[in-house]
């Protein structure tokens, strides 16, 4: 799926330049967020107006954030998407790397879920879940 790929090169450059209204453009207007906030019983996301709450929350926490490495794989009508992050908390002098995975379903030409984990296997749970 050639479009997954293009879908998900836009989501990630979107986040690393903090384009909200990029990652509009390619999420269904009903499209289920999963974050990593959702792991301490953060916020959950949906909708349009759920992506503009996740990039201010990310933009509040995270002084920069650099994807990196990313490699795709087309499952479907799902990616899985894994890689590297080099992150920067706004409290913080020290700089974070980290691996991370992502998994996105894709209806339409848009993102209808999409969801970041720590790691490959729960991305792979995610997309096991539906």
């Amino acid at each position: 799926m050639q479009e997954g790929g293009e879908l998900v090169g836009r989501m990630l450059e979107a986040i690393h330049r903090h384009s909200v209204e990029e990652a509009i453009r390619i999420c269904d207007p009903d499209v289920e967020l999963t974050t990593l906030f959702d792991r301490i019983g953060g916020p959950r996301f949906r909708g349009h107006q759920g992506v503009r709450d996740w990039f201010a929350r990310v933009e509040e926490l995270w002084a920069f954030v650099e994807v990196a490495d990313w490699r795709v794989e087309d499952l479907d009508d799902w990616v899985l998407m894994t890689g590297t992050a080099r992150l920067r908390g706004r409290a913080s002098p020290d700089v974070i790397e980290a691996e991370w995975a992502a998994a996105g379903k894709i209806a339409d030409h848009r993102f209808v879920k999409f969801g970041i984990y720590l790691t490959r296997g729960e991305a792979v749970a995610a997309i096991e879940a539906g």
